[in-house]
């Protein structure tokens, strides 16, 4: 995140929502010292005056209403595109400049896949060296088709620029049937995994649409059927390839036998879990996700936020 961008919100929260300098040095995990000196930076540099000169205000305010209204700990809110197919490249933006607050040294970081984290990796190089990152999978590996970025890339491609290690299970996300998975997925194979899982300190995954079309169900021939068979149960969405409805309630089928993956029990359990979406066909599955509580932390663009305010 830019200097500039960063003084703006914490002059936001410090002058407008009246929080203290203690307050929001243990908001962002910086000294109270740090904060003193950032805010009489922020009144040198023209920043705050009378009051807070800078477009970002309203993107703040956004985000203080979202976070409020859903119970997050934090909303992290990005511009929209002019054009919807651009959406992944504004999230992908959104979810560097978040990790650009939350990266430390020793940090135990856990990442899903898909086309919006994959969105992420061309602007991770703007982001500080930490020393001993580690960077875990919260789901099995290998897909078979190529049509979307497989998760064990993605890891990899995460540890290789943020100059972590990479921790992922040496198993496929889908296996055929619920005892192969029962066999290869116990802590006797994967016991380190799981123990850094159960570390970790931010987590950060897709929410995902429930459609025929929709990538996890296009990495397997039974794929589009199930998807209907889901949506006919009120499936909406999924998070860590776990499916919900609309009131965050889950929904089991088949194929969540047959799926590895840290499951959203865990998930939640992680100090900051983080959930990224944003356009129309997210809607539901956002609200599905807030509504279940499976994350704390929602990454998404100016016109979702705005659309999520709308609903009861």
């Amino acid at each position: 995140m830019e200097e500039r961008d960063f003084l703006v919100r914490i002059s936001w929260m410090y002058y407008i929502e009246d929080m203290s300098q203690q307050e929001i040095a243990d908001y962002f995990g910086l000294s109270r010292v740090k904060i003193t000196r950032l805010l009489q930076k922020a009144r040198n540099e023209g920043i705050v005056s009378v009051q807070i000169n800078d477009k970002l205000t309203k993107i703040i305010e956004l985000e203080d209403k979202v976070r409020k209204k859903f119970g997050l700990k934090q909303a992290f809110i990005t511009p929209s595109p002019k054009d919807e197919k651009d959406i992944f490249k504004f999230l992908g933006k959104g979810i560097a400049d978040f990790l650009s607050l939350v990266l430390k040294h020793n940090i135990i970081l856990g990442i899903g896949w898909g086309r919006t984290i994959n969105a992420a990796i061309p602007f991770l190089n703007q982001l500080k060296k930490f020393n001993n990152v580690r960077i875990i999978a919260l789901t099995g590996g290998q897909f078979t088709k190529a049509n979307v970025p497989n998760p064990i890339e993605i890891i990899y491609t995460f540890g290789r620029i943020l100059g972590g290690e990479c921790y992922y299970p040496l198993i496929p996300a889908l296996l055929p049937d619920s005892k192969t998975k029962e066999s290869l997925t116990s802590k006797d194979y994967h016991g380190e995994w799981y123990d850094f899982i159960d570390k970790t300190d931010v987590a950060i995954a897709g929410i995902g649409v429930v459609t025929p079309d929709a990538n996890l169900f296009q990495q397997y021939d039974e794929g589009p059927q199930d998807a209907v068979e889901l949506m006919n149960k009120g499936a909406v969405g999924d998070i860590v390839n776990e499916f919900f409805d609309i009131n965050g309630n889950l929904v089991k089928h088949e194929i969540s036998r047959r799926i590895f993956t840290i499951g959203v029990g865990r998930l939640k359990r992680i100090p900051i879990s983080v959930g990224v979406a944003g356009g129309k066909e997210k809607i539901k599955p956002i609200l599905g996700a807030l509504r279940g509580h499976f994350i704390n932390t929602l990454i998404t663009d100016e016109n979702t936020a705005l659309e999520l305010l709308k609903t009861e």
